[in-house]
């Protein structure tokens, strides 16, 4: 039997979330046109207690960074399929965050790691007897976007069951994703996230396409290609001016992007870093590297490039780290639409 006060915190929540939906619905210019015209967000790793005890304190330094919304991570990559573990596989208390957050006139998204067995797909898509399916709490909490972390060992080809391939897999994911979400009357966007250098694997989930009034268009909305340009005492692939750099690193990650968009679809975004940004003097910049310099120099070679969509990782980073702010005023500041 359900917990009468776990049901009356689901029903408050729930309740007041609707409201948030249709208030926006009802805006004559879509709050989804005027996020679509820059959208800086940030990946959380927090679990629904700590955004219980922390959660003001969360929203009020990513306002002050300028950040517009919120990727909750609802499990962590070895929960072994899809679940809540985040939030103690209690939908109430991810609702009771997504709230809280909204509250605050922020963003949510759902990001989760997908494996591609039928059976944890099915669950994702429709839940069960424990927990509602994703796209219903993507409708329930007016999530912006539903988002696949292929990035680790999760989407692989040794745990494919129930198809013969990873391309399978995916085909099955998103058309089933896709219907649930018509069916449900849901307008949260379909996006993935995953390394650069992952394009055997992970770039499956991603590359894949349908017919759409006889054009092929993918299946996934929008992207985030995580480039995190960080320093590394031991990978001078990452220094000051490499490859792996801050700003080649984000050119490289929509150079990537591009070749495998269809007709300029999915909508190009990066995740960028917010740790390991201070460069010493020997790390190829010829003076030492402050981070805010670093993280200004990477975001604004994204936006150099004509990219619209940033990710953060990860908010424990944005409270700990001073210059994370700091260097999110510095990018604000030299932000210059086109006209």
């Amino acid at each position: 039997m359900v917990d009468p006060e776990i049901l009356a915190l689901w029903k408050e929540s729930t309740t007041r979330l609707r409201e948030l939906r249709e208030a926006r619905l009802q805006v004559k210019e879509d709050a989804r046109a005027a996020e679509a015209r820059f959208i800086m967000e940030v990946w959380s790793n927090r679990s629904g207690s700590q955004w219980k005890r922390d959660g003001e304190r969360y929203c009020q330094r990513i306002k002050e960074c300028g950040i517009t919304g919120v990727r909750l991570m609802t499990e962590s990559q070895s929960s072994g399929g899809y679940s809540l573990s985040k939030f103690g596989e209690d939908p109430a208390s991810l609702l009771r965050t997504c709230l809280l957050i909204k509250e605050q006139g922020l963003t949510v998204g759902l990001t989760t790691w997908p494996e591609p067995t039928k059976r944890e797909i099915d669950r994702l898509i429709d839940g069960d007897e424990r927990l509602p399916g994703l796209p219903q709490l993507c409708v329930d909490t007016d999530a912006r976007l539903l988002e696949f972390d292929a990035e680790g060992g999760n989407w692989d080809h040794e745990y494919v069951r129930g198809f013969k391939d990873l391309d399978e897999a995916s085909t099955y994911l998103h058309s089933r994703l896709h219907a649930k979400r018509a069916e449900l009357g849901g307008d949260f966007r379909i996006g993935v996230s995953t390394h650069h250098g992952r394009t055997t694997k992970s770039y499956t989930i991603l590359s894949g396409s349908r017919e759409v009034a006889g054009v092929p268009t993918p299946w996934v909305d929008e992207c985030a290609i995580q480039v995190y340009s960080k320093y590394a005492a031991d990978e001078p692939d990452r220094w000051w001016g490499a490859k792996y750099g801050p700003g080649s690193f984000q050119e490289a990650g929509l150079k990537k992007i591009k070749e495998l968009q269809i007709n300029g679809l999915p909508e190009a975004g990066l995740g960028v870093p917010s740790w390991n940004q201070e460069y010493p003097v020997h790390a190829g910049g010829g003076r030492a590297r402050p981070g805010e310099e670093s993280m200004v120099k990477a975001m604004c070679a994204a936006y150099a490039q004509g990219c619209r969509n940033l990710c953060l990782w990860e908010l424990s980073f944005v409270m700990e780290n001073a210059y994370v702010l700091e260097a999110m005023k510095a990018f604000a500041s030299a932000l210059v639409e086109p006209e």
